[in-house]
């Protein structure tokens, strides 16, 4: 799948180049931070969703607390994903080991310059694990049940139409944490100086570049929605079938 980060990223900071795009050079940039960072990353996503299911669940309907413990997930992971993805995006950017970004990024912004796009990284991540963690289940099932559709093809189409919505509604965030965590530094062989700064920066550097036009502004919150879709989607139903699996097989269906 990583390829197709390195797509989507290009394309949320305008600067996606095919001959790039297809190089795996540039294509796979990254991919040690990212394949090493996704299994904590989701082990915190289930543990605090579990947690935060046995506190609430005598308070809530199941769904209902089903619901806030895949946001309080999603939002106490992005404390760890959000410095991840930000060393990810800038080697995908301007190239550099895993750990040289950091040193340059702490160099330049300061320790707190590891955590810049925290806020739009919990926002997305509130919602994603929504729709992983429970919107796809609670399709798979009522898929199941209502019709001729077998466990894999309901988890399937479950996961198909909670990625895609997840992927919308988390899409315009993910691209302002793109353009917050990719703009640390000059642009590569441009001299341009750093635009996105704040997320107030970034807004404005998106109403400007589009001319004032509400609709290219809202196309631009959509940039490289294509291939991130992709990954939602393929990800939502992986971890939903993983999770299945393995919590049957080693300690029966998880709660």
């Amino acid at each position: 799948m990583q390829p197709s980060v390195y797509w989507k990223t290009e394309l949320q900071q305008g600067r996606f180049n095919l001959a790039r795009a297809v190089n795996p050079q540039y294509a796979y940039r990254g991919t040690v931070i990212a394949a090493t960072s996704i299994a904590p990353i989701t082990a915190i996503q289930f543990s605090a969703n579990g947690g935060c299911m046995s506190v609430l669940s005598p308070f809530f309907q199941p769904v209902t607390a089903s619901l806030l413990s895949s946001v309080v997930a999603g939002v106490v992971s992005a404390v760890v994903q959000s410095p991840c993805q930000l060393v990810e995006i800038n080697q995908q950017k301007h190239g550099g080991s895993v750990l040289a970004i950091p040193r340059r990024v702490i160099d330049t912004h300061g320790l707190v310059g590891m955590w810049r796009g925290l806020s739009m990284t919990a926002a997305r991540e509130s919602i994603f694990c929504c729709s992983y963690l429970t919107s796809a289940p609670l399709l798979g099932r009522a898929l199941r049940e209502r019709s001729s559709l077998g466990e894999g093809s309901s988890a399937l189409v479950g996961a198909v139409l909670a990625g895609t919505v997840g992927a919308v509604l988390t899409h315009p965030a993910d691209t302002f944490k793109t353009r917050l965590q990719g703009d640390l530094f000059p642009e590569p062989g441009s001299g341009r100086p750093p635009v996105n700064v704040n997320l107030r920066a970034a807004l404005a550097d998106i109403v400007t570049t589009s001319g004032g036009s509400a609709l290219g502004a809202v196309s631009k919150c959509y940039s490289g929605f294509s291939p991130r879709l992709l990954r939602i989607v393929c990800c939502t139903f992986i971890y939903g079938r993983l999770n299945d699996l393995f919590s049957t097989a080693i300690a029966g269906p998880l709660e």
